[in-house]
């Protein structure tokens, strides 16, 4: 049985099967906050809107060196996919 819990603004409202979301909806939805997260990152802003913390001076010379930014933007050791 599947359910779907959503939290807006604190409220938690619960879906039973058969009231929800389809699938071709999920997976939009899922690209949209792949998107939004993927943008955020090559800004190096975090997910209250902030810029991120500078990077170590080592670890930014480093990135440097081998030909990256020197900014969190999860490039390099940090990659993800």
């Amino acid at each position: 049985m599947i359910t779907t819990r959503i939290t807006f603004n604190g409220a938690k409202v619960r879906l039973g099967p058969g009231v929800g979301f389809k699938k071709y909806q999920m997976l939009a939805l899922g690209q949209l906050a792949l998107d939004t997260v993927k943008a955020r990152v090559a800004k190096a802003v975090g997910s209250d809107d902030a810029a991120m913390k500078p990077l170590k001076e080592r670890y930014a010379k480093w990135k440097e060196q081998i030909g990256l930014e020197p900014i969190r933007d999860l490039h390099g050791p940090g990659q993800t996919t």
